[in-house]
């Protein structure tokens, strides 16, 4: 599993039914996202927020209707003035953080990807199957063109994202270790079990940077056995 923990598209949200309905509705009115008005591209933004959990689709940063915004995973094939229904359909639409915009660590996410193509889809667990860990907290694949995805169209090691998936696994083994000292390792290879299965399917359950604690919870459960 990759940071990209896979998310599962539920029914489209009433705000973006109401608003292709209006811009269906008015007269020589194209019918594209650009259409959309801010107030419900922002009501877009919180339920696809709430369906991941909170995180950023791409490398689960922590992220708010203030900070994020929506990412088409097929990108918008037309602008203004040119229909493009794609890109008000729901299950082509996530939450994504804000790629680090302003800092000098480099973009990521959509603000490093820009209009390329993606393999990568956390919509499609499939695609997410492959993708590695490295204790540093690198992210690559073995697949070469989701490895190309993950670190040049999505710049998912930037030196921050590494550092922070880092710290997260550090504290996460951390956690095992006073587990283990009050309650011996079966306790711990029970709760790498529980919380593997739990946050592979809970977006609810699910904690910044989470994919690099679940593919290593994996690993530690099935040395276990």
């Amino acid at each position: 599993m990759c940071d990209m923990l896979p998310i599962r598209k539920g029914a489209s949200p009433q705000v973006l039914t109401d608003a292709i309905h209006r811009i269906k509705s008015t007269p020589d009115t194209t019918l594209n996202w650009q259409q959309l008005d801010s107030g419900e591209r922002a009501g877009v933004c919180g339920a696809l927020i709430q369906e991941q959990g909170g995180l950023c689709a791409y490398c689960m940063r922590r992220i708010a209707v203030n900070n994020a915004h929506v990412e088409h995973i097929k990108p918008q094939s037309a602008g203004f003035g040119h229909n493009d229904p794609d890109s008000v359909d729901y299950a082509n639409l996530l939450a994504v953080c804000d790629g680090f915009e302003g800092s000098q660590a480099g973009l990521t996410c959509d603000r490093a990807r820009g209009d390329r193509p993606l393999t990568v889809n956390p919509t499609i667990p499939g695609t997410l199957e492959g993708i590695r860990y490295k204790r540093d907290g690198t992210i690559y694949s073995d697949d070469s063109t989701i490895d190309c995805d993950l670190k040049e169209t999505l710049n998912l090691n930037q030196r921050l994202l590494l550092r922070n998936r880092s710290e997260a696994l550090r504290s996460a083994y951390e956690r095992l270790r006073v587990m283990g000292a009050k309650r011996g390792r079966a306790s711990v290879a029970a709760f790498c079990k529980q919380y593997v299965e739990e946050h592979r399917t809970s977006a609810a359950a699910r904690v910044p940077y989470d994919g690099i604690v679940v593919y290593f919870f994996a690993r530690r459960a099935r040395a276990a056995g």
